[in-house]
């Protein structure tokens, strides 16, 4: 059984949180968008356009199932609708929780690397070095969102530089967190829309001043050094 206790009204909860974002399914083989009813939710396909609505009662049984194994397979609940569907919602509350596997400073088992982590949000254990608890599960859905917006392709947002086209390392981005944590109060949650695909320089530069520099704000400053760069006459020696 489960050590992690899922609710309805957490699931709910969950799912308002994230309503009208463009989420993956759970085996990241299709993109929705999620918006609330009065007594559910109700998932639209991007490929199909149709609506799939669960009604609260219709939800419990994969709660029931997930409390009883904290399974996250969709073959574990193919006797119920839209499973890959439900389980994204999951795994959405999987990654806020505070008892999740954590990441140690600066890396995670596929290598990616991101100062400031996040989800649950300013947890702060101390084993033989101080570390910060993020969601595996929400930065690799992050990843598999942008990935479907632009034609299988992660890059970074602020300069455009393309791991894959340069390395050949197509599944290499740093994730950037928007609000830093010391902003964050305890147990907070984080969006997808709060993270940022980006190469370690600009995601340095992103950590750089108080407050830090929004996305558009880096490209800006990045476009001006360039045009001072053209209009600086460069003499041989």
């Amino acid at each position: 059984m489960s050590s992690l206790r899922l609710s309805s009204q957490k699931f709910l909860k969950t799912a308002a949180a994230n309503e009208g974002k463009l989420l993956t399914t759970a085996g990241g083989r299709a993109t929705f968008n999620l918006q609330m009813t009065q007594n559910g939710v109700c998932f639209t396909p991007l490929s199909t356009g149709i609506p799939r609505k669960l009604k609260r009662e219709q939800i419990e049984p994969y709660i029931e199932r997930f409390n009883q194994t904290g399974s996250t397979t969709t073959s574990d609940y193919s006797e119920h609708r839209n499973p890959s569907y439900v389980l994204a919602i999951i795994k959405l509350w999987l990654g806020h929780r505070a008892k999740l596997p954590p990441i140690g400073d600066g890396g995670n088992k596929d290598g990616d690397t991101d100062a400031e982590h996040s989800a649950p949000e300013g947890e702060i254990k101390v084993r033989s070095h101080r570390y910060r608890e993020r969601s595996r599960e929400l930065v690799q859905m992050a990843k598999a969102v942008f990935r479907k917006n632009h034609q299988n392709r992660l890059f970074c947002e602020v300069c455009g530089f393309d791991f894959g086209q340069a390395y050949a390392q197509a599944d290499f981005i740093e994730v950037h967190h928007v609000i830093p944590l010391r902003d964050l109060k305890r147990g907070a949650t984080t969006k997808l829309l709060d993270l940022k695909m980006v190469c370690a320089n600009c995601h340095r530069m992103l950590h750089r001043g108080n407050p830090w520099p929004a996305i558009d704000e880096l490209q800006a400053i990045m476009t001006l050094a360039a045009k001072r760069r053209k209009s600086t006459t460069v003499v041989q020696p």
